[in-house]
């Protein structure tokens, strides 16, 4: 029987999945903020994933693309969502809209 990789994600830049689950946690000892974490499932495999940014709008059986992005002060958290791709928007900015890609509004 042949074994799985320990971190299937890692052996591409990006990946889809499905979010399962919606938590949120403490991080380690200094810091008090409480951080949006997700569960999802790629390909039969569940992981946990940060959530980036203020006022994220997620809800279950969305589907997110993933990159990896290491949290420091949260534990077995290795990735990232990648905002505005799927059915995850990303947040509208007036201001430094070049580095998102966002047209001016009118």
């Amino acid at each position: 029987m042949k074994r799985k990789k320990k971190n299937e994600i890692l052996s591409r830049p990006q990946r889809k999945g499905l979010v399962t689950k919606i938590v949120r946690r403490k991080p380690k000892k200094p810091n008090s903020a409480r951080r949006k974490i997700i569960k999802i499932r790629i390909s039969g495999i569940y992981k946990w994933i940060s959530v980036p940014g203020v006022d994220t709008r997620i809800e279950k059986f969305n589907k997110i693309l993933i990159r990896g992005g290491n949290i420091i002060d949260m534990n077995q958290i290795r990735h990232k969502i990648i905002l505005g791709i799927y059915d995850i928007k990303g947040n509208i900015r007036k201001s430094s809209r070049s580095k998102y890609g966002i047209k001016k509004l009118i």
